[in-house]
């Protein structure tokens, strides 16, 4: 059962949707399971046609935010310590699989970001993560996301005892001057 569309207030890309779809049944027991995606029923026929259609699959992980996103998890468990670590953890991925070769200025710049947001720091030459990169890795989301949200809260709790919408940052741009 896929309960909604929605990971935050991003739409679950209908990719994540069918991998999911992928792991219904009893491993070892079934050789078929059901799967359900509850969504509002004027949006069904749009999910439905979406994951029925058989989408070219090409790897996103020479994006910044995207390599940022899976790193921080193995940075987070300890299986990726330096940048060697990174060259040996991105050579199993779909990317290398499809020829797609990692830069050393790509590696530098999600690094540098990580450091930058506060969700990774170097101690003796290795990669650890910090509580920013810590919850980005327990909770499958972005690191700059989160770093952004502990910005938002920081701010709202700074300025107002009573925050709403209004005092948050959307989109990495202010809503209020």
């Amino acid at each position: 059962l896929v309960m909604g569309v929605h990971r935050g207030m991003k739409i679950v890309d209908p990719l994540d949707i069918i991998q999911e779809f992928g792991r219904a049944g009893r491993p070892g027991f079934d050789t078929e399971g059901d799967a359900y995606l509850l969504v509002p029923q004027s949006k069904a026929l749009h999910f439905k046609t979406l994951v029925e259609t058989e989408p070219t699959i090409k790897s996103q992980m020479l994006d910044v935010e995207v390599l940022a996103f899976h790193l921080i998890t193995d940075i987070e468990k300890k299986e990726v310590r330096t940048l060697e670590d990174i060259q040996h953890w991105y050579e199993r991925s779909f990317a290398k699989f499809q020829g797609e070769s990692l830069k050393p200025n790509l590696v530098d710049e999600v690094v540098r970001r990580l450091e930058q947001i506060g969700a990774i720091k170097v101690v003796d030459g290795a990669y650890e993560c910090q509580a920013i990169g810590k919850i980005a890795a327990w909770f499958y989301q972005s690191p700059f996301d989160v770093a952004q949200w502990k910005g938002n809260f920081e701010r709202i709790f700074r300025r107002t005892k009573n925050p709403d919408e209004m005092d948050m940052e959307i989109g990495r741009a202010s809503c209020r001057e």
